[in-house]
């Protein structure tokens, strides 16, 4: 296994660089950089995914609040307003 497998890729970066393989250089630095994109884009998908959760479970909780009496009036209402012709 090559020493340089074994750094910290931005030690690996620097030595490319100081030993002017600037197109290995170059690989470290765009791999490390998608890596840290990645991460971020996973931590945003993780909050964005707890906010809906968040108002999911919010709005189900918001309707549990309904009165048995509010549900038999809608229910009363809806009744009223079909046309129930038989067919």
């Amino acid at each position: 296994m090559p020493a340089t497998e074994n750094k910290n890729p931005l030690e690996n970066m620097i030595d490319f660089a100081a030993n002017a393989d600037f197109n290995k250089a170059n690989d470290v630095f765009s791999n490390v950089l998608t890596q840290k994109v990645q991460r971020a884009l996973e931590q945003q998908k993780v909050a964005v995914a707890q906010d809906i959760w968040t108002d999911a479970v919010e709005e189900a909780e918001d309707v549990s609040d309904v009165s048995d009496e509010e549900l038999d009036a809608a229910a009363e209402s809806v009744v009223a307003d079909e046309d129930f012709d038989d067919e």
